[in-house]
This record gives C-alpha cells, structure tokens and sequence, in this order.
C-alpha cells in the first residue's frame, strides 16, 4: 500500500478543511469524521484525513487515541499530521507518536498558512503580523498561548532543529541540503514559510528527502508535499497558448512552476514572418524536447514589431495547430490566453463549438469542444489581463483530473 496515506487531525473542521487541500491538488481523499475500529474503512490507496477530536481531551488520551490509529492502520500506510494554526492541542505528544511508530522517520513542520494570514519566520509564528501571544488567542481558555516559539512546541522526546527563511529563499539544492542536513541532526525540522511559493518549494526539496517523511502543517504544506510525493507522472501535458505576455499572465504562469514541470516554445518573429512556424515547432517536437512536462508554454518571441501583429497571431496558431496534432494522443487540454489568440487557435483546430463546463473566474471559462477533429478536448479561454496570480493553477487541477 506504498500509495495510501493516512493524515491525522485533532479536530473536525481542521479535518475536513485539509480534505479540501488535499482534493484540490487532484489527489484521491476521504474525511473520517470519527475513528471507530469497529467500522473504519481500510485504505488501499489515497489519501486518508482521520479526526481524532483530541484536542479537548487529555494529553494521555490524545496519545491513545493517536497511537490507536496507528495500530489499526500498522506500518504500510504513509503518515501525514495536521494541526491547528495557533498552535492549540497536544502537538508534541501526538508527533511523538507518529515518530515512535516510524523509526526511521523525520517530521517535517510547516506551520505557515499564509492565505490565513499565518506565517512562520525565524521559527516565530505570527498572524497578520503579529506573534501569537501578542494576539486574542493567547487568552484562549483552554489553550492560551504563552509565546510563539515553534520549535518549543515540539521539543519533547525529540530533539528539533530549524530551517530559517533565507534557506527556503534560495529554493532547489540549497533547500534540499538544508534540509537534509537538518534531518541527519534531528528527527524533527521546522521550517520557515511567508508565502504560498515558500511552501510550494519547501513541499518539492521534502520530498526528495532520502529519508521517509512525515509532513506536519496547519494544511498547506501537508497537501502540497503529498502531491509531489505521491501525484503519478503522467504522459499527459496542457498546453497554453499565450499571444502577449502582459505582467499579470507572465505572474500566472510564474506560479505554476512551483507546482508543476513546465516547459517553453518561444517562437522566433524571423520564424513567423518567413512562414516557418509550423516546421520551426514540428522539427522541435522531433527532437523530444518537450516529452517530460506537465505544461508546454507556446508564446512569440518577446520583441516589438508594430504592424505585423497579424502575422504574429497566423504564425502562433500554425505553431498551436502543428502541436495539438502532433502530440493529440498526449494533449489533456488547452489554455488559451488573449481573445486573439483563442479566435486564432480556435479556427486553426476546426472547433466551432464549446460546452462551458466551469468558471474559475470573470472572463476565464472552460469548456469541452464538441466538434471538428480535437472534439473532446478541455480548454479554458482568459482574457490577458484578467485572473489572481493563482488562477492557472486552478485550471491544471482541471485539466489533470482523472
């Protein structure tokens, strides 16, 4: 059951709240909203979230039911740890278990959740700003919060070390030292994160880790590291068409390296004004060169030529068009960026007809085409300038969904 993860949590609505994390990135999931061995489902494959609803209770009780969990489920399932972002509960007590049960293990804490206003920095962690005890939930009843020192939290049985901002910063092999270094020390890493790509790459250098790894967060994190852990590499890519790169659609597309393998077409304006876009893109997939990614850019050369925007259009669509049937068997869908650049492609395919299917925002639609030789085929229109910085990603979880 090398593919079945089981994901604690402490409470319902944190339970319930990572499922969706988790099925966002396109992974197989369930909410158990109660564990009761008598009746939980066995999991073979996917992603298990598993509510204990310890945090109210005794620490004592907290690691049984935990440890429970783990007895039910034994050793060939993946373990993953959620828990709250104002670091409420028995956070130690029940990571000490996942750990004692998984000796060979490290646990990798990101307790940022940065679209909630929760960030860690220098292993301090702060909402909207602010250190936690500075915050209303250090008079929390049942769980107020003397200061915000993470790796505090967790030093218990395990000794913790710590993976500041700038590691994270520089991102790729860096991290990934950092990070291994930190998990030969230590069987319990902490790491910084103050935004969404921070975790992204944190997620992608995690999971080439030598070492099995546990993933604990608030939820982002844990679900970005099972989808590079565990999301299977597919033949499959998307390709976007993009006729003008404004600031916002080359952000969009920006964000989408971070999760995942994207490849680029720029074609030459040499090569379009001679006619050659269509053998300059066919000799290109020729070569192999775009057979390992998840999303294939094609766009124009990015220099300036007033009046010859036509041309630039024609020769993008013959590129588009020489790319969809040249690879049709692998194509999973179609993003086209720019009314011009949607009519272009449109025309060049033979497609006359969409089914809209969903909206992911004012002017981005997707749709199914429903004739001519690509009917079937996932597409999504957007205007240049509209749509977050996120808004490309959203469509990929479309796109790549079984």
């Amino acid at each position: 059951m090398e593919d079945a993860v089981i994901a604690i949590s402490d409470d319902l609505t944190g339970s319930l709240g990572l499922s969706i994390l988790i099925r966002n990135e396109g992974l197989p999931v369930r909410a158990l909203t109660a564990f009761n061995p008598a009746v939980a489902p066995h999991v073979e494959s996917g992603v298990l979230v598993i509510n204990t609803e310890s945090r109210a209770c005794s620490k004592e009780e907290a690691v049984r039911r935990t440890r429970e969990v783990l007895e039910y489920y034994g050793t060939d399932v993946a373990l993953a740890k959620r828990f709250d972002t104002t670091l409420r509960g028995h956070l130690a007590a029940e990571l000490d278990t996942l750990l004692d049960a998984r000796p060979g293990a490290v646990a990798v804490v990101v307790p940022a959740y940065p679209s909630g206003k929760r960030t860690c920095v220098g292993g301090y962690q702060f909402l909207d700003g602010t250190p936690l005890e500075r915050t209303e939930v250090a008079k929390d009843p049942g769980w107020p919060i003397s200061h915000s020192y993470v790796p505090e939290y967790f030093r218990r049985t395990y000794e913790v070390s710590h993976v500041p901002i700038q590691r994270v910063s520089a991102g790729g092999d860096e991290l990934l030292i950092a990070l291994t270094d930190a998990a030969e020390k230590t069987r319990i890493v902490v790491v910084d994160a103050f935004t969404d790509n921070d975790i992204n790459t944190i997620a992608t250098a995690a999971a080439r880790l030598p070492k099995t790894v546990i993933p604990v967060s608030p939820g982002v994190f844990v679900s970005a590291y099972l989808r590079n852990r565990f999301r299977k590499s597919s033949d499959v890519f998307v390709l976007a068409v993009v006729g003008s790169v404004t600031d916002q659609t080359r952000d969009q597309i920006k964000q989408l390296e971070f999760r995942y393998r994207v490849a680029y077409l720029e074609l030459p304006l040499d090569v379009i004004f001679a006619g050659k876009a269509r053998n300059y893109t066919r000799e290109r997939v020729s070569a192999g060169e775009f057979n390992d990614c998840d999303v294939l850019v094609l766009r124009p050369e990015a220099r300036r030529e007033d009046g010859r925007r036509e041309e630039i259009m024609n020769g993008l669509a013959d590129a588009g068009s020489e790319l969809c049937s040249s690879k049709k068997e692998q194509l999973a869908g179609l993003i086209l960026s720019g009314g011009e650049t949607a009519t272009e492609i449109m025309a060049g395919l033979e497609a006359t007809l969409i089914r809209p299917e969903i909206e992911f925002g004012s002017l981005i639609m997707g749709g199914v085409i429903e004739n001519g030789p690509f009917s079937g085929l996932k597409v999504v229109t957007k205007g240049g300038l509209v749509g977050d910085q996120n808004v490309l990603v959203g469509t990929l979880v479309w796109f790549l969904k079984e």
